[in-house]
């Protein structure tokens, strides 16, 4: 990472440290950098106790930032005590995941953990009374490619009055890559959820385990190859919290479930770049699980192509009608989603719709497909 990301690190972690003298980075790098890794609210927030010899110019546009953090945190969480109620009344009870839920469960502030949409996990069988429940909110299907082998979660988006935008991401699995795709279930965290007094009566959160869990999947399944600090520090977070009593049970769920490899990966990144209190011997004890066990998902630790996630689906999705018909939702995805794609509505326009997004995407796969050949 480069220096910016390092010095993000260390002024979100280390009392004494501080802006460089010697060849310090350029102001609007350092900004750029402490946007797309999301932790520009929690800096603003250190910022208050102590400068750390940041430029002036820095303070305020950080705290600018944690400003308009707030407001659209303030706005969005309106909205999802609505939409919570709205699926209460017909009996649906998701759990939130990811960045709204981990807001209110480890951040002093929830704006201090900003996040681009809001996560449910729901029952499979819920999808068709849910869908009707946005649509009676005023909400409308993202342009996502559809299909349960392809992508097992749909979204929903609505631009209110005051020009925000409110996107929910619903998932009935935990993720796209078959590799994970099962590990959790709706029932598993349902039946160990937290409830979130802060959004209502209906909001309820994963355990700490729970989300430890998917904190660490989920940078692998969703974002191969990427690093944001604000993943990171949620694992630093949930994993001080849990202690080495939890540490141990969130272990034992990780070489269960086959993933500790990637486990032992995010947390011996959490601790490199903010110094998480970790049990010694944990990561050592995961990877060594991971590499005597030969887990499948190790491949994952590292940058994934398109092309090698779905040799990986294809290996894992099991029997060749699982095979075929994932094939088929990558290459012929649901007419409505085309129709929302290219802006048409006439079913007399499909075969050319599909010529062209075979056409347009097979650069793309080749592309992958080479990269991902490369030793």
């Amino acid at each position: 990472m480069s220096s910016s990301v390092a010095l993000l690190a260390s002024i979100l972690t280390e009392q004494d440290a501080c802006w460089p003298d010697a060849d310090p980075p350029a102001e609007q790098e350092f900004l750029a950098a402490a946007a797309f890794h999301g932790v520009a609210p929690l800096l603003a927030d250190e910022l208050d106790s102590r400068s750390h010899g940041c430029p002036p110019s820095i303070q305020c546009a950080i705290h600018t930032e944690r400003t308009k953090a707030a407001t659209i945190t303030l706005i969005r969480e309106r909205e999802l005590v609505t939409v919570l109620d709205r699926l209460a009344s017909s009996r649906i009870q998701p759990v939130l995941i990811k960045g709204a839920a981990l807001a209110h469960a480890h951040y002093e502030q929830p704006y201090l953990r900003p996040s681009f949409d809001i996560d449910l996990f729901v029952d499979r069988d819920e999808m068709d009374r849910i869908g009707r429940v946005f649509e009676a909110e005023g909400y409308r299907r993202s342009q996502q490619v559809s299909g349960d082998l392809v992508m097992p979660q749909m979204d929903y988006e609505k631009k209110d009055h005051r020009g925000a935008w409110h996107i929910y991401d619903v998932h009935w699995k935990l993720a796209s890559p078959q590799a994970f795709a099962h590990l959790l279930t709706y029932s598993d965290l349902a039946a160990d959820a937290v409830a979130i007094p802060a959004l209502g009566p209906h909001a309820r959160r994963p355990s700490d385990v729970h989300a430890l869990f998917i904190a660490c999947v989920h940078r692998v399944a969703h974002h191969p190859g990427v690093t944001r600090l604000i993943w990171l520090y949620d694992i630093h977070l949930i994993a001080e919290r849990l202690g080495t009593a939890g540490l141990a049970r969130f272990a034992a769920l990780a070489m269960e479930k086959g993933v500790s490899g990637i486990c032992a990966t995010a947390l011996a990144e959490a601790h490199q770049w903010f110094h998480t209190r970790l049990p010694e011997d944990l990561v050592d004890q995961l990877q060594a699980h991971s590499t005597t066990a030969n887990e499948p998902s190790r491949s994952f630790i590292h940058s994934q192509s398109k092309v090698s996630i779905l040799l990986s689906d294809l290996k894992l999705v099991g029997g060749w009608r699982s095979r075929i018909r994932l094939l088929q939702q990558h290459v012929f995805p649901e007419p409505d989603y085309m129709f929302r794609l290219y802006h048409a509505q006439s079913r007399v326009l499909l075969p050319a719709l599909y010529t062209h997004r075979f056409v347009t995407g097979m650069g793309k796969w080749l592309v992958n497909f080479a990269k991902g050949a490369r030793p």
